[in-house]
């Protein structure tokens, strides 16, 4: 049997052949070319048609079949068993507009003066929230283990907010607190300050400590001559002067290299026109909420979670609803929503990747309802074993996805640059909301200069260099956790530069074994805050930053802790 796949065209973009054949096969599935039922050639028969191995197409068979795209039958072959209209209907993205707020409805009159009015004496000024997973808290008093006083049980939100207030009044009142302090930049300064760690977080940590924070990557290891070169440039050139003109979206060549790199690594038909520039994801996913959510509206979120999106919902007044996590990932059920955050590629914080079942269900809600599903791609760019699935956003048919990263973890933290793939018909109005509260794009010359970094072919020097340092340190803390086991369970992650594992025993355990550890100079961050409604006590070990010798003196300590302690 002979069948029609696009293979020479894949084999031009990517230089092995398991990887074109893989996406050449994958591609057709997907976009109906090959329909579900259809039978497969045998890899004998495909290797013959194309010149290539009969173990590389086995190979690739093998891994289609792990995603559920294929499936054998004993006897009789291999047959595609994903359905094209699975995911939220076939054909291109649809151009139908998005039901907006009340606000990004305003902001969509003729000037956008409708939005303006509204938020004359509140106070409304630009910012931009930072989107590190460190910074969940604003301040207050903390009780033990790093809960802040006057928050529902580590929920990072108000306990008027996580009752599930649903009155107009109480959403008028956060809508009016958010416009006070628009998004990206809520409590900024007290976050700094509070950021929940397994102790104190007041208490500095000494020399010697080993912090097992989120937020930390390997500076050592940074191109720095590669990278400079790309700022140096754009300083002789100074031709980020010489633009009267900002587009809110961002610098062109920058969102074109972004497209460019989605499509060659993520699957994802990305058009720049469609790209917008943000200062962190925490931007566009503030700004989204604002657009779509209006007070009462219920907004999905993960349980455990990103805090963040809980308070971006709370801020546009919308009422968060909890969606519990198991190992798979998210669990879909009918909601009631208006819109979903979620992280399919790496849940945060557990790692779970939810499997391509669970992607089509979540699509086919989103079309039934009518919603949007903002979808962070936090986290997954360096993945140490198998094969990664495609994001909701290569799958979505009906646009409505809004697919969001950050340069915060493959770059440093202190670039503050980000990016929204968004449905062709939200692209006018978060162009618009984003130039509300920020009327020129700041950061113009580091734009230019990630382009031409991108673009020169270091970005993915880069990003395959850290794969392998990032790959080492994680097999080494994940072998060292496991003298651990007898207290936490791990959740396996293939993926990301933290390792998450549930607390076995009860709070006051925990909170004891985390003071101990913290005298002794250890502290890692605790995941208690990422679960609205209570529950299991948790933690999360970053070692993006952390050097071989120090992830193996805080196991030790960890260690002896828990033998002189518990065991």
């Amino acid at each position: 049997m002979k069948i029609l796949i696009p293979f020479n065209h894949y084999a031009q973009l990517f230089p092995h052949k398991n990887t074109a054949l893989y996406r050449a096969l994958r591609e057709s599935i997907v976009e109906g070319r090959l329909e579900s039922g259809s039978k497969l050639p045998s890899s004998r028969e495909l290797a013959e048609v194309y010149g290539i191995s009969r173990g590389l197409v086995m190979q690739v068979y093998e891994m289609l079949m792990s995603e559920g795209y294929i499936e054998g039958k004993p006897g009789k072959g291999t047959f595609v068993a994903y359905r094209s209209d699975q995911a939220a209907g076939t054909g291109s993205s649809s151009d139908e507009p998005l039901l907006l707020s009340a606000w990004g409805r305003l902001l969509m009159e003729p000037g956008g003066g409708g939005a303006r009015r509204r938020e004359e004496g509140s106070g409304a000024s630009a910012g931009n929230k930072e989107d590190s997973r460190e910074q969940e808290y604003g301040g207050a008093e903390r009780r033990p283990g790093g809960v802040p006083a006057g928050y529902a049980e580590a929920s990072g939100v108000e306990p008027a907010e996580a009752s599930g207030v649903k009155a107009a009044d109480a959403g008028t009142a956060r809508r009016t607190a958010a416009l006070a302090s628009p998004p990206g930049r809520a409590d900024e300064t007290r976050s700094r300050s509070a950021a929940s760690w397994s102790a104190d977080p007041h208490t500095p940590a000494g020399p010697g400590s080993v912090v097992f924070e989120l937020s930390g990557t390997d500076s050592s290891a940074f191109p720095r001559q590669a990278w400079n070169r790309c700022l140096h440039e754009q300083v002789r050139s100074a031709a980020f002067l010489e633009s009267p003109l900002r587009d809110p979206q961002g610098d062109y060549s920058l969102r074109s290299a972004i497209a460019l790199h989605l499509r060659r690594s993520r699957s994802i038909d990305a058009d720049p026109d469609c790209v917008a520039i943000v200062n962190g994801s925490m931007q566009a996913i503030a700004l989204t909420m604002q657009l779509l959510v209006g007070p009462g509206d219920e907004v999905v979120v993960e349980s455990p979670g990103y805090s963040g999106a809980v308070r971006a919902a709370a801020a546009a007044g919308g009422v968060p609803v909890d969606a519990p996590v198991d190992g798979q990932g998210i669990i879909p059920q009918p909601w009631n929503a208006r819109l979903l955050f979620v992280t399919p590629g790496r849940q945060f914080p557990t790692g779970a990747v939810l499997p391509l079942k669970r992607r089509q269900e979540l699509l086919r809600w989103a079309k039934e309802r009518g919603a949007v599903i903002i979808e962070d791609d936090y986290d997954t760019e360096f993945r140490y074993a198998g094969r990664p699935l495609e994001p909701l956003k290569a799958l979505d048919r009906e646009g409505r996805v809004l697919f969001v990263g950050t340069f915060s973890r493959t770059m440093y933290a202190g670039l503050r640059l980000g990016y929204a793939v968004l449905p062709p018909s939200l692209v006018e109005p978060f162009r618009r909301a984003k130039q509300h509260y920020e009327p020129l794009t700041t950061g113009m010359m580091e734009q230019r200069a990630l382009a031409a970094f991108m673009n020169s072919g270091a970005y993915e020097r880069h990003l395959r260099r850290m794969q392998r340092v990032y790959g080492e340190k994680a097999a080494l803390l994940r072998s060292g956790l496991t003298a651990l086991d007898p207290a936490f369970e791990w959740m396996p992650s293939e993926a990301g530069l933290h390792i998450f594992g549930w607390w076995k025993g009860g709070a006051e355990a925990y909170r004891r074994f985390a003071a101990e550890c913290a005298e002794r100079g250890v502290f890692w961050r605790d995941a208690g805050q990422h679960v609205r409604c209570g529950g299991r006590p948790a933690a999360c070990f970053g070692f993006g930053h952390l050097s071989r010798e120090e992830i193996g003196r805080g196991i030790a300590v960890m260690t002896e802790v828990l033998r002189e302690t518990f065991l």
